[in-house]
């Protein structure tokens, strides 16, 4: 792990927190003057808030630069290495390595940066050529050119991880992770054992908000059940960085918060002892 990255159980909760542009730019949000000026409050207000990286979704490179270039020294800038495949819904990388360094050019213009920070690459589909494997290569290429500074990669097995650390250097892993679906502890566990970040896809889990035991603990705390799905977080292992996707500067606020929320034993055993399906390590 590159201290430069992530000091990991030395931040303070707050500053393990992580934006994405996803709930400022996704498709359905009006492009009007008055959103565009409510994005970029929501940026800068987490990056006040101590935001530690900002994740780029839905094409935001000119919205991020706008509100936060130049870039504090504290924040890195995430981007995904490809977009969503309309046919699939599956995110992916460009299909041929030329457009895959193409894009990358493309999104450092955008971004109006020499590196970015972390460049993640979407998780493999068997379908797709050039392979998983290779797309990666180009990242550690791209890397070794100094276009990108970290690399990640979302995966859903230790295997999957393992086989990217024989191409190149991992810096933090992204799989679906929340406090009603641990099908990925032995994942989180492993990063654990080899300091890289974990960053948990869908980390509030609209299902988990449901969960008897989650409205529970928040009525005890007079909170919401999305902040108790982040607290628990936040507790449960110093290598999770949640990243959330508020829309307001309101919800940012709330979020935020959540990381002020004090679970107790109690409320640790309610959460802890919710159903969850298990994968093998």
């Amino acid at each position: 792990m590159h201290p430069d990255f992530f000091t990991i159980g030395r931040s303070p909760l707050p500053q393990r927190l992580g934006l994405s542009t996803r709930g400022l730019t996704a498709p359905g949000i009006p492009r009007t003057p008055e959103a565009g000026r409510r994005a970029r409050t929501v940026l800068r207000q987490a990056v006040d808030r101590g935001a530690r990286l900002v994740d780029v979704e839905d094409t935001a490179e000119e919205l991020v630069a706008h509100a936060l270039h130049p870039y504090p020294a504290h924040l890195l800038v995430a981007a995904r290495a490809g977009g969503t495949n309309a046919g699939t819904g599956r995110a992916s990388a460009p299909d041929h390595p030329d457009r895959l360094r193409t894009q990358c050019e493309a999104d450092l213009r955008g971004l109006r940066t020499e590196a970015i920070d972390l460049y993640r690459l979407p998780a493999a589909d068997p379908a797709e050529t050039p392979s998983w494997t290779d797309r990666l290569g180009v990242l550690a290429d791209l890397r070794r050119a100094g276009k990108i500074r970290h690399i990640g990669v979302e995966a859903s097995s230790i295997a999957e991880v393992r086989r990217a650390m024989t191409i190149t250097e991992i810096s933090s892993v992204h799989a679906p992770y929340h406090v009603a679906d641990r099908t990925t502890e032995d994942l989180l566990a492993f990063c654990e054992s080899h300091r890289l970040v974990f960053v948990p896809r869908r980390p509030l889990g609209s299902g988990a908000r449901t969960r008897s035991a989650v409205t529970a603990v928040a009525e005890r705390h007079g909170a919401s059940a999305a902040q108790i799905a982040l607290a628990w977080l936040l507790g449960n292992s110093p290598v999770l960085l949640p990243v959330v996707a508020p829309s307001t500067p309101q919800e940012l606020d709330a979020y935020w918060e959540a990381a002020e929320i004090d679970l107790s034993d109690i409320d640790l055993d309610a959460l802890n002892t919710l159903p969850r399906r298990h994968i093998p390590a």
